[in-house]
C-alpha cells in the first residue's frame, strides 16, 4: 500500500477517462431502469447449495450475483440472473472473507501479517500491529488464539536461556 500511495502522488486524472466512466455509469443506470421483472435461475440456488451458504446469508450472495450479472449480461426487461463460474469464484472469496471476519477481526488482521511474512518474529509483529491500533496485549491474545486454533505455528529459538525469540508461521 505504501508503494501505491507514493506512486499516486501528484498523478492527475484524465478527463477523457473520467467522461467515459461517467457515460458508462449513466448508461448502466438507464439500462437497469428497463428491468420489469427480476428472477434467479435454479443454477443460482444449486450453486448456493454447493458453496454451502447459510440461509440467512443467501440475500447477500444473491446481490453479489445480481451485481456481477448486471455488469456482464445484456440487460433485458425480463432479467434472469444465471450462475457462472465467475459468480461461484466471487462467492467463494466472499465466504472466505466472511469466515475471517467471523473468526475474529483482530485474529484475521494478525493472520494477514503472518501470512505476508512467514517467519516474522513475535516482536516485529507486535511492533507492526501498534501502527494498526493493536496493543502488545491484544496482539499476544490474537497470537495465542491463532496458535490454539492450529492456524499458526510458533518456533522458539532457545539458544540463549535468558532471551528467546519466537517465530510465527502460517499453517495455510
Amino acid at each position: 500500500m505504501r508503494e501505491f500511495r507514493r506512486a499516486g502522488k501528484g498523478v492527475k486524472g484524465k478527463a477523457e477517462q473520467t467522461n467515459t466512466i461517467y457515460y458508462l455509469t449513466e448508461k448502466l443506470l438507464n439500462d437497469i431502469q428497463q428491468i420489469k421483472q427480476l428472477s434467479y435461475a435454479d443454477s443460482i440456488y444449486n450453486a448456493l447449495d454447493r458453496v454451502a451458504v447459510p440461509h440467512y446469508e443467501e440475500p447477500l450472495f444473491e446481490k453479489i450475483a445480481l451485481g456481477y450479472a448486471l455488469a456482464t449480461q445484456k440487460i433485458e426487461p425480463d432479467f434472469v440472473v444465471k450462475c457462472t463460474p465467475q459468480i461461484e469464484y466471487l462467492w467463494n472469496l466472499e465466504k472466505e472473507w466472511r469466515f475471517k471476519v467471523k473468526s475474529g477481526a483482530q485474529d484475521s488482521q494478525v493472520m494477514q501479517f503472518i501470512m505476508a511474512q512467514p517467519g516474522i518474529t513475535e516482536k516485529q509483529l507486535k511492533e507492526t500491529m501498534l501502527d494498526f491500533g493493536m496493543s502488545f496485549a491484544e496482539t499476544t491474545i490474537a497470537i495465542e488464539s491463532l496458535h490454539r486454533q492450529n492456524r499458526i505455528g510458533i518456533l522458539t529459538d532457545r539458544k540463549d536461556k535468558k532471551f528467546r525469540e519466537r517465530y510465527l508461521w502460517p499453517f495455510h
